[in-house]
């Protein structure tokens, strides 16, 4: 049903960022493609599983759609490459505002691309999806601040303009509106 669809969705996108920012932010960790793998293993498994007990269907692997799919995967493993970058580098708020940042490109992009329209009431979820997105990151940089005022150097570090997990919450923008768009171009 919808609204256990929803709620579905909703619980795995915030356990996945919160798990995530968790398992990028251990002492020394370097790992990405490691915990890339580990969680493109565990989808595949959980689909094959899926199958197997008549949940999900799926037709067998062919070259032809190996081909037309192949860039579409190179688009995914980046998007989800660079989340965990930009995840390593940003705060959790931040980080949400910029994925809304995506959802706003993806629908200009639909509107580019596919010749969709944005209407004014969609427009209007947008700037409240990023007006919610600043009040939330206003808490955590006053929380940061407060933090590091016992430690100048940490302050330093935490609002610095060259944070290299901007760079990386960038390209994880752009390829997931890539993702996106060419997914929905390769279904059609």
């Amino acid at each position: 049903s919808g609204p256990i669809s929803i709620l579905s969705y909703c619980a795995s996108s915030i356990l996945m960022t919160v798990t995530n920012k968790f398992v990028v932010n251990l002492k020394d960790f370097n790992m990405n493609f490691v915990m890339l793998f580990v969680q493109s293993l565990v989808c595949c498994l959980t689909l094959v599983v899926l199958k197997f007990l008549g949940y999900a269907k799926f037709r067998p692997l062919n070259k032809t759609d190996a081909k037309n799919w192949f860039p579409i995967s190179i688009l995914l493993v980046l998007m989800i490459y660079t989340s965990s970058k930009a995840l390593q580098f940003l705060a959790v708020p931040i980080y949400t505002i910029f994925k809304n940042l995506t959802i706003i490109l993806i629908a200009y992009g639909e509107v580019l691309y596919f010749g969709g329209s944005v209407t004014s009431m969609e427009l209007s979820s947008f700037l409240l999806m990023v007006l919610s997105s600043v009040v939330a990151t206003w808490g955590d940089q006053q929380a940061i601040a407060a933090k590091a005022a016992e430690n100048i150097e940490e302050l330093g570090a935490s609002v610095s303009l060259f944070n290299p997990g901007y760079f990386w919450m960038f390209t994880n923008c752009i390829s997931s509106a890539m993702f996106v768009l060419i997914m929905r171009k390769r279904i059609k």
